[in-house]
């Protein structure tokens, strides 16, 4: 499945969506050689046995949602963002009773401010858009994108090849699409990089619920 992921342009420029339906939590790991930033997805941090061979290895939470990109015509692609974000649409929702993602959802606009450590997100809703029918029966039909299908976890004998073998070795076993989301939105070392357990890190980020419901 070819994915179309949304990137935040950075320095406070507003970058506007539409949520749809609901988000899911990914946790990922990051690891810096010399070459590039490898990446790999896992389960659960907390029972994985390649974190326990390598203690410096630190989950990064993560979530991913379907959305409209307001700045590119509506095209339907997919977000992949920190807590941070994912927090505010949680506590709009919490505020309102609406689902961000649903029916009675609208526009949020979400800004990217500085770099690796220093990286900072904001995000506000804008208004209210309910869904076209179009987008409707889209949702309807299921033709939006299969997240837990494109963010599917790795087996560990592949995320030790993916984070930590050779050039050949590491290329014979690719992550999925989600992997190629750019860099300046996945850094290891964002301010978003979890170094507490996945349980911790989930209940705190978006409720026990995290990642299947707002």
């Amino acid at each position: 499945q070819q994915v179309d992921y949304k990137t935040l342009e950075s320095g406070g420029k507003p970058n506007r969506i539409r949520p749809v339906y609901k988000p899911m939590l990914v946790y990922k790991y990051y690891v810096q050689d010399d070459k590039r930033t490898r990446r790999a997805i896992v389960a659960d941090p907390d029972t994985c046995s390649v974190k326990e061979k390598h203690a410096d290895l630190k989950p990064s939470l993560r979530y991913a949602i379907n959305i409209l990109d307001r700045d590119d015509g509506d095209k339907l692609k997919v977000y992949e963002g920190p807590p941070t974000v994912f927090r505010a649409l949680r506590q709009w929702f919490e505020a309102t009773g609406k689902t961000p993602g649903g029916e009675k959802g609208g526009d949020f606009v979400i800004s990217k401010e500085g770099k690796g450590l220093q990286t900072r997100y904001t995000c506000q809703f804008v208004e209210p858009t309910p869904f076209t029918e179009e987008q409707i029966e889209m949702i309807k039909s299921k033709k939006i994108y299969d997240l837990p299908k494109i963010y599917a976890p790795h087996p560990p004998d592949v995320i030790e090849k993916l984070l930590y073998g050779g050039d050949e070795e590491g290329g014979s076993q690719s992550a999925p699409a989600s992997a190629s989301t750019s860099s300046s939105e996945n850094s290891f070392n964002n301010e978003e990089s979890d170094t507490q357990s996945a349980t911790q890190s989930a209940a705190q980020s978006s409720g026990d619920d995290a990642g299947t419901e707002w």
